[in-house]
């Protein structure tokens, strides 16, 4: 997606125990827009797949430099 320069996903579960797929994203571009990003995401994967999208400002990451999915809000 153009003006995302990081990004995880992860699956977490809602208050009722149903899980969901969340996509974690990094941009700098103030105009990025997470409804245009999501909508670019469903025209090229299966709707079961299309995560919801959350903006954040930089990815945790452990000391092995992988992304800490834990971390993630």
């Amino acid at each position: 997606l153009n003006g995302v320069s990081g990004g995880a996903a992860a699956v977490r579960r809602t208050s009722t125990g149903t899980p969901v797929l969340v996509g974690y994203v990094v941009s700098a571009d103030p105009s990025f827009d997470i409804g245009k990003a999501r909508n670019e995401l469903g025209q090229h994967l299966p709707a079961a797949l299309v995560p919801r999208l959350v903006r954040i400002e930089e990815l945790p990451t452990r000391t092995s430099g992988k992304v800490d999915r834990d971390a993630l809000p």
